[in-house]
């Protein structure tokens, strides 16, 4: 029994311990624009990671058809811009890249069919001194997705 406990208390003190734990304070909905009063739902747990300087963080998402998305990153302002681009999973085609908006951190997408798209994120140090960033500086980057369905009076023409 007694190392029972002792396994126990040692899986407990090593889960406080993790970097997860430094990125709870950026997931408070005021740093997200939720848009509730547009119909919007949050799609799922709102996601966050610690990452380095300069690093790219990729998600592989299953969007549904038929649903429109707002999807917003966030991260400590200090290393924006975030560079945010939308690609297809199958030949790595660019659909989106936020460059060509002023790097705006929230992106809306609007899909008929279902599709497996790589969202990657790359956090930037625009505004800090190239001798102030350090290689082993961690940033937490967090994302939320929201989602509402299209209306059913769309007519879809193909072109």
């Amino acid at each position: 029994m007694t190392k029972f406990k002792t396994i126990f208390l040692f899986f407990v003190l090593l889960s406080t311990t993790g970097y997860g734990q430094d990125c709870c304070d950026l997931l408070d909905w005021n740093n997200f624009g939720k848009n509730e009063k547009n119909g919007y739902r949050i799609f799922m747990q709102p996601r966050n990671s610690l990452i380095d300087v300069n690093d790219t963080l990729k998600f592989n998402i299953v969007f549904f058809g038929m649903y429109d998305y707002i999807l917003t990153f966030c991260a400590d302002t200090k290393y924006y811009p975030l560079k945010i681009r939308l690609l297809q999973q199958a030949n790595r085609k660019e659909l989106y890249n936020n460059i060509n908006n002023s790097y705006r951190e929230s992106i809306g997408v609007g899909l008929y069919n279902a599709q497996n798209l790589i969202l990657e994120v790359t956090l930037q140090s625009g505004k800090l001194e190239k001798d102030k960033i350090k290689s082993e500086d961690k940033v937490c980057v967090g994302l939320i997705m929201q989602w509402k369905r299209m209306p059913s009076k769309i007519k879809i023409t193909k072109i």
